[in-house]
Order: C-alpha cells, then structure tokens, then sequence
C-alpha cells in the first residue's frame, strides 16, 4: 500500500449552487428571507481510492483556474474532506453507509 505521502491526487474543478447573499427587497412567499442563490467554484482532489477533499470558493471559474496556477494551494490532505468518488472502494467501505444515514435523518424530518 503506498503511503499518503506518496499519493497521486487527481485535481479537478467543482461547482455548487449555494446561498450567495440576500435581498429583503426580493423576499417573497416563497423566498421569505430574499435569498440570493449563485454558482460558486472549488478545487476537488481525489486519490486512486476515492477519497475526496476541496479547498477554495471562488466566485468565477476563471478564479479558481488562476488561484490554482498562482498560489499553489496547499497539499490535499489539508484541504476540507468531503464525500468519495461514487463507486470507488472508499465509497464502498464508509462513503455509502454515510448517504445510507443521511437519507434516514432527511426521512425522519418530512411531514
């Protein structure tokens, strides 16, 4: 087995959709609060087992491809962990019991 140390990391670009900001102008029945939702960019490394980490929010792709090139972030095992690459043997061991278990909590919050 080869060592963290000596892990090859695969990085790529990721994107989410979250809440970038609010508007109380813009609040409405279905949107109280005037949310503002936008697309936000990060780096996402991954490893031959699956394991997966992200580091960076970036408001344009263009950013984040600079901040790559520019600022050499640090090493992936610094970088925030996040799910496994689906199908890959570290889904298989821990990443599919983790969606399994947050599937249960969503189910007990429907009414």
């Amino acid at each position: 087995m080869e060592t963290k140390a000596l892990t090859r990391w695969d990085v790529q670009i990721g994107s989410d959709y979250m809440v970038v900001g609010t508007d109380p102008e813009n609040a409405w029945m279905d949107n109280p609060r005037g949310e503002i939702v936008g697309e936000r960019f990060y780096m996402r490394a991954s490893n031959a087992y699956g394991d997966c980490f992200r580091w960076g929010l970036f408001e344009t792709l263009e950013q984040c491809e600079a901040a790559y090139v520019l600022f050499a972030p640090p090493a992936p095992l610094l970088w925030e962990a996040t799910y496994p690459a689906y199908g890959s043997p570290a889904y298989e061991e821990y990443g599919a019991a983790d969606e399994i278990a947050w599937e249960k909590e969503l189910d007990g919050r429907r009414f």
